[in-house]
């Protein structure tokens, strides 16, 4: 979050206490363009440069470098570290400091908006009767198809909740984002219910499980549990 970046590059034994000249800080974090400009701007002082270049993907995407990378920061700093991100999976460059940040903030509302809308037809769907795999398949076939769908089913299905992204970091992301569209004067109600369904599924202890746990309430609520027929 904001205030890690800002002890690791501000601290006692940060990262301005050593940076050299020329260097180049590649920070990946999804943290608050706000965040992000302060950091740059220490840095620039010191004559470093800095990207702000948090990623998409997972832990699969990691372990293979194709992690995508959503980059901020000008240009001709971006080649002198273009193989440094290329290990890594691959670069979209969207425009100046701080908007590799804000971008991430949008992309992940639109997965957990994508997320929130699939756990609850879901759940309707299993207390009308329907059986979860085959609706599942319904929505693979159909345009509502999407990349966390493809992802997100087979865990909800199987009832694993192991956290490849834990609940609480993306109701940490909400948050940035409802702050983040504030400081712009752009209204998001629909950030605005998906950050009070993260907050009540934090108060429901679920902020260690991953994301797509927050189909839980919505289970409990209706006497229901999304699941795979047994094997």
């Amino acid at each position: 979050d904001p205030a890690a970046l800002l002890e690791v590059v501000e601290g006692e034994k940060g990262i301005l206490a050593t940076i050299a000249r020329g260097a180049v800080l590649i920070d990946s974090s999804t943290v608050s363009p706000p965040a992000t400009l302060r950091v740059r701007a220490a840095l620039a002082a010191r004559g470093a440069d800095m990207l702000d270049a948090p990623v998409f993907g997972s832990k699969n995407e990691a372990e293979n470098g194709a992690l995508g990378l959503i980059v901020g920061g000008e240009p001709e700093v971006i080649a002198r570290v273009q193989p440094v991100l290329d290990a890594m999976g691959r670069t979209i460059h969207v425009g100046g400091n701080g908007a590799g940040a804000y971008a991430k903030l949008v992309v992940n509302l639109v997965i957990a908006g994508t997320l929130a809308a699939f756990n609850e037809g879901m759940v309707v769907a299993t207390k009308a009767g329907i059986d979860p795999e085959v609706m599942v398949r319904v929505l693979l076939a159909s345009r509502a198809r999407s990349g966390i769908i493809e992802m997100k089913a087979p865990q909800v299905l199987q009832r694993d909740f192991t956290p490849f992204f834990p609940l609480h970091l993306m109701a940490k992301d909400m948050r940035l984002l409802r702050e983040s569209a504030e400081a712009l004067a752009v209204r998001v109600p629909l950030a605005d219910v998906l950050s009070r369904c993260y907050e009540a599924c934090l108060a429901g202890g679920l902020g260690d499980q991953d994301y797509c746990a927050t189909i839980k309430p919505l289970e409990t609520q209706a006497g229901v549990a999304v699941a795979a027929a047994a094997p």
